[in-house]
């Protein structure tokens, strides 16, 4: 089951739509908390979300409005699926920080065949960005092999630390050993300062 995560200043229609989203075998889940970008953000990583629904508006509640949150993140969480919900279909859609065919209706899940797109869609994001975190779960763990053994490159290890913070985010990472999470320049500089150190205490 995929754990889609509903975002929204208002919670009366979140049970409704939990209940159809389950028949598709997609948990929802309600954001209780939006006084801050942060705030979801963090929630979102707490709860596995793979894909977001979030209102276009918010701004009853907020100061920003859902087209707001979800460039907020997208820039923290590359990749993640965002749907948006509307009731002002075309002035969402001419925001393009969505593809359009993510940009819905909240009158299309009173529509079976457009409820059924829907989910399906919504389905399909989630299984993708899963994909993408098991290809960069990999690329890290290769990425750790040739940094136990020294063979990584200035440009690899960063992406190596770049993966790491990113992954551990949403994977249980077996735990690393705090030197492998130092780039090479941090421990010449680190072996540089010891020498240092070495010479004036002579």
């Amino acid at each position: 089951m995929c754990i889609v995560g509903y975002i929204d200043d208002k919670i009366q229609d979140y049970s409704g739509y939990q209940e159809i989203f389950k028949r598709f075998g997609i948990e929802l889940l309600f954001c209780g908390d939006i006084s801050s970008k942060e705030k979801i953000l963090n929630w979102i990583l707490e709860n596995k979300i793979t894909c977001i629904i979030a209102d276009y508006n918010l701004n009853t509640k907020v100061n920003f409005t859902g087209n707001d949150l979800l460039n907020y993140l997208l820039c923290q969480v590359p990749d993640l699926p965002c749907v948006i919900f509307t009731s002002y279909l075309s002035q969402a859609q001419r925001r393009k920080n969505v593809p359009s065919f993510l940009v819905f209706d909240k009158d299309d899940l009173s529509n079976r065949e457009k409820r059924e797109y829907l989910c399906k869609e919504i389905k399909n994001c989630s299984e993708i960005f899963n994909n993408r975190l098991m290809e960069r779960e990999k690329r890290f763990l290769s990425l750790k092999e040739k940094k136990m053994n020294l063979l990584i490159t200035n440009i690899e290890e960063e992406e190596f630390l770049n993966l790491y913070k990113f992954l551990r985010m949403y994977l249980d990472l077996d735990d690393i050993p705090t030197q492998l999470l130092k780039s090479n320049i941090d421990k010449k500089l680190d072996e540089i300062l010891n020498d240092l150190n070495n010479l004036l205490d002579k």
